[in-house]
C-alpha cells in the first residue's frame, strides 16, 4: 500500500505541507485530533474475548449506537466519537 492510499495519511500530509487554507485546515486538524472510533470499537470488542464482542461490532457497523449504549454502558466515549453523528448532541442534552 502506498502512503497515499490511507486517507488519514493524505490528510496528515496536506496539513504538514501547508496545503490547506481555513476553514479546511481547522477541520483537518480537528479530524486528526479525534480518536479513530473504529479502532476503539475493535479494541473494546476484542478485549471482551467473547461472542458478545462480535455482536457489539455488528451493531456498531450498522450504526446501532443506542442499542450499544443500552447493552454495554461501559463502552468508552471514543467508540462513538466521529462515528455517531448525534454523539455531541447527546452530551449537550445531558448537561442541560
Amino acid at each position: 500500500m502506498s502512503k497515499f492510499e490511507n486517507p488519514r495519511t493524505v490528510l496528515e500530509a496536506l496539513v504538514h505541507e501547508g496545503a490547506l487554507a481555513e476553514p479546511a485546515l481547522s477541520r483537518a486538524r480537528a479530524a486528526l485530533a479525534c480518536p479513530d472510533a473504529a479502532v476503539e470499537a475493535i479494541s473494546f470488542a476484542t478485549a471482551r474475548n467473547t461472542e458478545d464482542g462480535l455482536v457489539f461490532l455488528e451493531l456498531w457497523n450498522h450504526g446501532e449506537f443506542d442499542k450499544i449504549r443500552k447493552e454495554w454502558p461501559e463502552a468508552p466515549d471514543d467508540v462513538f466519537k466521529g462515528a455517531d453523528i448525534f454523539f455531541g448532541e447527546e452530551l449537550a442534552e445531558k448537561a442541560a
